[in-house]
């Protein structure tokens, strides 16, 4: 993700728990939209996200996704999984009790094949 959209996804995603619709590579074309239940999930308790991606054309877009959940800094604390997609994806993720009191972002990584061509994250406080 390019610097200057990677700070507007932070300040949008720091602003409260809105959506955020912003490129998420801009080489792609592909726009991604990652929505969070809150910011402030409970340790051990399921938490539920919506994503959903589109394509230059405007359709939805079909690929793989990677799911892990991520440091600040992009260190990986748990690898979630590598899943086929279709244009959306409605899931729930048990945040870990060890993890209760750290700042963490959940990020999406968009492949074709064995290319990463976006990511997008959402950050939370774990309660």
């Amino acid at each position: 993700m390019l610097p200057a959209v990677r700070l507007r996804l932070l300040l949008l995603v720091a602003a409260a728990a809105v959506v955020s619709a912003v490129p998420a590579h801009a080489g792609s074309g592909l726009r991604t939209s990652l929505l969070g239940q809150t910011h402030t999930p409970l340790a051990g308790s399921p938490w539920a996200y919506y994503l959903r991606a589109w394509g230059p054309d405007g359709k939805p877009w079909h690929g793989t996704i990677l799911v892990e959940v991520v440091t600040p800094a992009g260190k990986k604390i748990n690898g979630v999984g590598m899943f086929g997609f279709s244009g959306s994806w409605l899931r729930a993720y048990i945040w870990r009790r060890p993890d209760r009191g750290l700042t963490l972002d959940l990020r999406i990584t968009f492949l074709e094949g064995t290319k990463k061509v976006a990511s997008t994250s959402y950050r939370v406080s774990v309660k």
